[in-house]
């Protein structure tokens, strides 16, 4: 097991990075695309429950479905309701792990797409 949820976000990012540059350079489907777009949020919402029962703040049942679907709103509600003004660093520092890939994955397209020609 991982020692810190946070890790989970950073391991998905990661797996993700690579995975999408294999898909892009490989050409695969757009669905594969929409399905690995979909990873990071759902770690963020899974990280996002962990901690609220950490801390005893889960406010109702569905929390986790509720923090999923109102994604990117959910994950700055809840850092600055639970951190004050320091979850601005935390939401910044969650959305710089989980976008990376996306920016990794156009660079190498870019990249392969100039090469292969």
């Amino acid at each position: 097991m991982l020692a810190s949820p946070f890790a989970r976000i950073a391991w998905t990012a990661a797996a993700v990075a690579v995975l999408l540059v294999a898909f892009m350079a490989s050409g695969a489907p757009p669905l594969a695309m929409i399905v690995l777009g979909q990873l990071g949020p759902l770690a963020i919402a899974l990280w996002i429950v962990e901690d609220a029962h950490q801390r005893r703040r889960t406010p109702c049942f569905d929390f986790g479905y509720f923090v999923f679907f109102t994604y990117p709103f959910s994950l700055v509600w809840y850092c600055v309701s639970t951190r004050g003004w320091r979850g601005w660093l935390l939401v910044f520092a969650v959305l710089g792990i989980v976008y990376v890939p996306t920016l990794i994955a156009t660079f190498a397209w870019a990249v392969f797409s100039v090469i292969m020609r």
